[in-house]
């Protein structure tokens, strides 16, 4: 996938993909934010880092299947929160999504609900979702059967 940028809000926010050898710090950060880190470098995963300036601010990821994807491990350095650089990696990883021909974006949270209903995601029941999220390794086995689904329709 080519390099993404914002224009505007966070101005300069930019993401790379990881590569393989800076999966450990993908893994350290999520790991520190209580997040799944088992299938970091399986196929199928394009992770990204997030820049500004040349700074590194966080992390975030898609699980890409046909008209649908997975948005996750998204987390920010806790040094550079509450200043939306959340909300710009969820909309570069859904652009990301569209362009790749997604038409639906799928997450698993289990505390951040309230936070994802901002950004535009609704709840949605397990038992809606396409075959290829429920049988995800992410919501087969990493995510407790607690955690909330919930979905964005990306509009094309």
């Amino acid at each position: 996938m080519a390099e993404l940028r914002v224009r505007g809000g966070a101005a300069g926010l930019r993401g790379l993909p990881l590569r393989p050898e800076e999966i450990p710090q993908i893994a350290r950060a999520l790991q520190f934010a209580a997040l799944p880190t088992n299938d970091l470098g399986e196929p199928g995963l394009h992770l990204f880092a997030y820049e500004v300036g040349g700074q590194r601010i966080g992390f975030g990821g898609l699980e890409l299947y046909g008209p649908d994807a997975l948005v996750r491990s998204i987390v920010v350095d806790p040094v550079a929160r509450g200043r939306g650089f959340g909300r710009k990696i969820v909309d570069l990883l859904a652009a990301c999504a569209r362009e790749n021909g997604a038409r639906t974006a799928y997450l698993l949270t289990t505390d951040k609900q309230e936070y994802f209903k901002r950004l535009g995601f609704a709840t949605t029941h397990r038992d809606t979702a396409p075959t290829a999220i429920v049988s995800s390794r992410q919501m087969r086995d990493l995510c407790p059967a607690s955690a909330t689904l919930m979905r964005l329709e990306l509009n094309h």
